[in-house]
């Protein structure tokens, strides 16, 4: 008959009390949750053990380690294994005498385990639902932080008239930029924000090289933000900014093309604060130009 144990699963170690066929428990016996001397201790119980365990956090790996070992584990429900236990005193070792006496009963409050396969594809799909829900509970946090240090400006509401530019990178976009009169044309702007490209002249031969890399890499990372918004807008789709990147984008590719994007919205934010008027897309025959 194989042996009956009860496993009081912690996060840093766990405790274990086996139940012979006569009933009789055993010491209790506490390993570190150290891999290998997890492993080692798992191959010292008598082979296909009945080991019950409580659907901890952590149960995942340590059910694969009982499975690799030829044991038998069994997932308890945590709520209802205490409930039918029945103790006054609690301490790891009677937690471990508890579970091993219901498994051994045939009254533990079993959960599934599914296959090993099954369990890891299903924490994936589980990690990506949480990572999910932090992103949204983060982007919330954050809208929130900017209503309350941020106050509606007349220059943030003219920003947010640009396509693309919306109520985070509005700020984002105003800030950087401070005065706009320390930019004499929009083409300062535009380069300081990395956007226009170096012109380098040789021996008779002009060519534009990258863009330069002394630059406000967070004004260039909000316009080209912008930028790539903007074109995924179908509303975008027969303005400028979108005529432009599906002009450019099937000869020069999609980055060189989401930086021409930026690079306009980067001058018609210049002219928007300069002139503290909204934003005006321009015709269709000055995006074919």
């Amino acid at each position: 008959m194989p042996a009956v144990i009860g496993c009081d699963a912690h996060k840093q170690f766990s405790v274990f009390v086996t139940i012979d066929g006569k009933g009789k428990t055993s010491p209790a016996v506490r390993v570190e949750h150290h891999r290998q001397e997890y492993i080692d201790f798992l191959h010292t119980l008598p082979p296909g053990s009945e080991i019950a365990l409580e659907a901890t956090g952590h149960w995942y790996w340590m059910v694969d380690e009982m499975e690799k070992a030829g044991h038998h584990p069994h997932l308890a429900n945590p709520t209802e294994a205490k409930k039918r236990m029945g103790k006054t005193n609690k301490t790891d070792a009677l937690d471990a005498k508890g579970l091993a006496i219901l498994l051994h009963n045939g009254t533990l409050p079993e959960s599934w385990i599914p296959p090993g396969e099954l369990r890891d594809r299903r924490e994936l799909l589980r990690t990506r639902m949480a990572l999910r829900d932090l992103r949204s509970s983060l982007k919330h946090r954050i809208h929130a932080s900017i209503a309350v240090a941020l106050k509606p400006s007349p220059e943030v509401r003219l920003l947010r008239t640009i396509p693309g530019i919306g109520e985070i990178l509005a700020p984002l976009v105003w800030l950087e930029i401070g005065d706009i009169d320390r930019f004499p044309r929009a083409e300062n702007l535009a380069g300081y924000a990395g956007l226009v490209p170096r012109i380098i002249a040789s021996g008779g031969r002009i060519r534009h090289g990258g863009t330069c890399r002394n630059i406000n890499h967070y004004l260039k990372w909000g316009f080209v933000e912008a930028a790539t918004c903007a074109i995924r807008i179908k509303a975008y789709c027969d303005s400028h900014v979108g005529l432009l990147y599906q002009r450019l984008a099937p000869g020069k590719g999609h980055g060189r093309a989401i930086v021409a994007v930026a690079r306009h919205l980067a001058e018609a934010s210049y002219w928007v604060l300069r002139k503290r008027q909204p934003y005006k897309s321009p015709g269709r025959r000055t995006a074919e130009a």
